[in-house]
């Protein structure tokens, strides 16, 4: 919230924000893909992991972080991407860490 004003100044002023959405064709559409992906990604993920922490353990929401390798992968499969045996090493070294940290307790 303190860097809020700031940026907001300084995309105003110091950019061609306001130029580029009133002369650029599509601007308004990427704006809004932009504020899509920040609203849904950055503030419905906070208020899940916040849930997850209220619903059990820190450990285990901290734990639940190293998944997102995981699923940056999944998502990179379905943008056509090629998956090698190093990344199938990593996704099975992160799924039985957090497995044996969650077993532990």
């Amino acid at each position: 919230m303190l860097i809020g004003g700031p940026a907001v100044l300084y995309l105003l002023l110091g950019t061609q924000f306001l130029y580029k959405l009133q002369h650029v064709p599509g601007a308004w559409t990427a704006f809004g893909y932009i504020a899509l992906l920040a609203t849904m990604s950055t503030a419905v993920a906070m208020i899940l992991f916040n849930k997850l922490i209220q619903q059990s353990t820190a450990l285990f929401a901290s734990s639940n972080t190293y998944l997102v390798p995981v699923m940056a992968l999944a998502w990179g499969v379905l943008d056509g991407e090629t998956i090698n045996g190093w990344h199938l090493l990593g996704m099975g070294i992160i799924l039985l860490s957090v497995f044996i940290i969650n077993r532990a307790k």
